[in-house]
Order: C-alpha cells, then structure tokens, then sequence
C-alpha cells in the first residue's frame, strides 16, 4: 500500500476510472458508514496522515469542545489547515470552516465583508423599507459599473 497520501489518492483514482459504468454505480450506490465520527476520522488521517485525528482531538480539549472563530459548541468539529502549506491549525465549526474556504482565507476579502456587514448592519427592531434597499441596490450597481470602466 503506498505510504503518502497522495499515492494512496492516485492509486484510489486510477482503480476507479479502470471501473466499468456498472460497477462505479453499484460502487457510488453502496450503504455509507453508520458512525459518522469514524468515516470523519478515516478521511482527516486519508488527508493528512497519520496523527492528525489526534492532533484535533487534542485542540477540541485545548479549546473546550468551542469553535475558535463563533464559540459555538462543536457538534461537527473541523481540522482548520493552510491550503498552500497543508499545516494544521485549530479546530473549527463546520460553518466557520466552509465560510474560511468560500472567503478563499482571504483578509482583505474577509476585510471587505466585514465593512459591508457593518455598512448594511440594522439596530434591534429597526426595518430596512423596500425603497432604502432599491435605492442602496441601484448605488451599488452604479458604482460597479464605474469601476469596470
């Protein structure tokens, strides 16, 4: 069996494009794990090799079962990693994780958001009138339209 992980996914790959259509079915059709935990653990230490269902159990205790970014409790906690590097960080929510990787862990990206999130942010009880949200609509498009020329 090929000792990194990425030999075990080109050799996973090839086996399954040898497949017949039948048998990619019959493959791809097939129960899926009953304890999602263990499937959870089998992809991380897939990804990442050997340590890594370790290392997140032990940053779930270091952080008090919370997510590092919200504090929610962690019901499907997630191993935080650099994307270009591959190293580790901490444990996140699922949420958070999924939000991190849609911002493409982008700060300025992220900075821009945040501004916008306050820009359009409403007080407690406060409503937003159909002709203010038009009228900030039409804005935003002018000004789009201003730097595309």
């Amino acid at each position: 069996m090929p000792s990194s992980p990425e030999k075990r996914r080109e050799q996973s790959r090839r086996w399954y494009a040898n497949l017949s259509l039948e048998e990619k079915k019959k493959h791809n059709s097939r129960p899926k794990t009953r304890n999602a935990e263990k499937a959870r653990e089998h992809r991380l230490t897939y990804k990442f090799g050997s340590g890594s269902v370790e290392y997140k159990k032990s940053r779930i205790v270091n952080q008090v079962n919370r997510c590092v970014i919200c504090f929610c409790v962690l019901d499907k906690a997630c191993l935080d990693h650099n994307h270009e590097t591959d190293e580790w960080r901490d444990v996140t929510c699922d949420k958070c994780n999924s939000g991190l990787g849609m911002f493409e862990e982008n700060i300025s990206i992220l900075k821009s958001a945040i501004a916008y999130l306050k820009k359009h942010a409403l007080l407690p009880g406060q409503r937003v009138s159909l002709s203010r949200a038009r009228d900030s609509l039409v804005k935003v498009r002018t000004s789009e339209a201003r730097m595309l020329y």
